[in-house]
């Protein structure tokens, strides 16, 4: 749940006294456990590289500063896909689980792309070849991002499947979706681990074949199909 949502929910209660529910329906960020003049904090190693020596990097030098998120990291191998791809495929909040279940997936694709890296028969072929798992990974995320998003509109008696814009927000997300529901769904995947399956998958993703693109295709294709009923779709 998102922090305007919950304090939304706050103000409705019966719980507040009405004066209290008005004061915090029209500053949500009055519980905060920041102060206003606090500013974010700047993590990142490329920005922090940028700002050095400028008098923005001075000034940030006396004035207070936000703790950091829990999910930042300045290691040069942290990857905001590869994140939201581990935080989309835990469940129950077991993120050690899935954390140490995304390496061996990391391993195989390394060693996947190795092994045609060795097979291959010319220096021209091997520079062709991506080995980093982190780069595989966000190429197959691009290569799987739907460019519409198919909403379901009741008209009366009928139910419209209707194509509306997707944001840039929604669409790793349904990229990563099907990439994980495609690799749950293989037919050998009792006779392999799950990140044996899900390795394949990305690997044939990034490189533009496979099931995933297939129904990439087809979710473009129903888009196509119905654009007649595209004054049906609900407005934001």
């Amino acid at each position: 749940m998102s922090v305007g949502r919950a304090y939304v929910l706050l103000s409705q209660s019966r719980r507040w006294p009405s004066g209290y529910r008005r004061l915090l329906h029209l500053s949500p960020s009055i519980a905060t456990m920041w102060p206003p003049h606090f500013e974010d904090p700047i993590w990142q190693q490329n920005a922090l590289k940028e700002l050095s020596g400028s008098q923005e990097f001075e000034r940030l030098k006396t004035v207070p500063i936000k703790s950091a998120p829990f999910t930042a990291s300045a290691s040069i191998f942290y990857s905001p896909i590869v994140e939201r791809f581990t935080r989309q495929l835990m469940r129950k909040g077991k993120r050690e689980i899935y954390d140490r279940l995304m390496l061996d997936t990391m391993g195989e694709i390394k060693r996947i792309q190795l092994s045609r890296y060795y097979d291959a028969k010319s220096d021209t072929a091997r520079t062709e070849i991506e080995t980093c798992p982190t780069r595989i990974i966000e190429m197959a995320v691009e290569n799987a991002s739907p460019l519409m998003l198919i909403q379901s509109v009741r008209m009366g008696s009928v139910q419209y499947q209707v194509p509306t814009p997707i944001t840039a927000e929604r669409t790793p997300f349904e990229a990563i979706r099907w990439i994980i529901e495609i690799a749950y769904d293989r037919p050998n995947n009792r006779k392999l681990s799950f990140y044996k399956s899900l390795a394949d998958i990305i690997v044939q993703t990034s490189m533009n074949v496979g099931p995933v693109i297939a129904r990439k295709h087809e979710h473009h294709r129903i888009c196509d199909q119905n654009r007649a009923y595209a004054n049906y779709r609900r407005q934001p």
